[in-house]
């Protein structure tokens, strides 16, 4: 299993630090959670991992589209819903109906997703092919409007570890690219990288109040 560049210690405290002012003691949902790692650091009272394709590995995540499940609950019955980097993969408009309802008066959900605006390395033409069709991507699924905040996440990483996360297409965005781009942004990562910068974009959903 190649590992996701997100998987590191500097990743983890960033979303953290921006989500545990909201979830600590709280009821809460992480909605496409993968392997519901993000639920160990947030110290809630509760918190319901749900994903529709959670690895195979993965121990109490319940096995569901987010959406769906939300439909399943009870008013008023969450303080916050998380939803990290799987937006692009759901109907905004859908979820935030849910969202209204589900969520507490003084709840909230939290976006996060990775910005295209992020430096990774620093090599432009690395970044343009990573990148391609990133904001069409973000504008079909509902994010296009401003983040409340973007936090920068450095991490240590190598030639390896980076080659083989393209090579593997560990995300989805690599996962349809053809493999003449996958070869040339290969070909551009340093010999003697040591770390990346990713840029995460935080946005917030709060319900209607009446």
């Amino acid at each position: 299993k190649v590992a996701n560049i997100l998987d590191h210690p500097a990743y983890w405290k960033a979303l953290s630090d921006f989500c545990l002012p909201f979830s600590k003691g709280k009821r809460m949902a992480d909605i496409g959670c993968a392997d519901g790692k993000l639920s160990t650091f947030l110290h809630a009272a509760c918190c319901l991992n749900v994903d529709p394709c959670p690895p195979d590995d993965a121990e109490h995540v319940i096995k569901m589209d987010g959406v769906a499940y939300l439909q399943t609950l009870e008013n008023n019955s969450l303080d916050l819903v998380t939803v990290v980097m799987a937006l692009h993969h759901m109907d905004r408009a859908a979820l935030e109906h849910e969202l209204a309802r589900v969520l507490k008066p003084d709840g909230r959900a939290i976006y996060v997703s990775v910005s295209p605006s992020s430096n990774m390395f620093g090599d432009h033409s690395f970044n343009a092919m990573f990148f391609d069709n990133w904001t069409v991507r973000d504008a079909q699924c509902g994010l296009d409007d401003h983040p409340s905040q973007e936090v920068i996440c450095e991490r240590s990483i190598t030639h390896d570890q980076l080659s083989a996360f393209v090579t593997n297409r560990a995300w989805s965005n690599l996962a349809v690219m053809p493999q003449d781009k996958i070869d040339s942004m290969v070909s551009v990562i340093p010999n003697d990288i040591c770390r990346i910068s990713i840029c995460l974009h935080f946005r917030q959903f709060c319900p209607p109040q009446c």
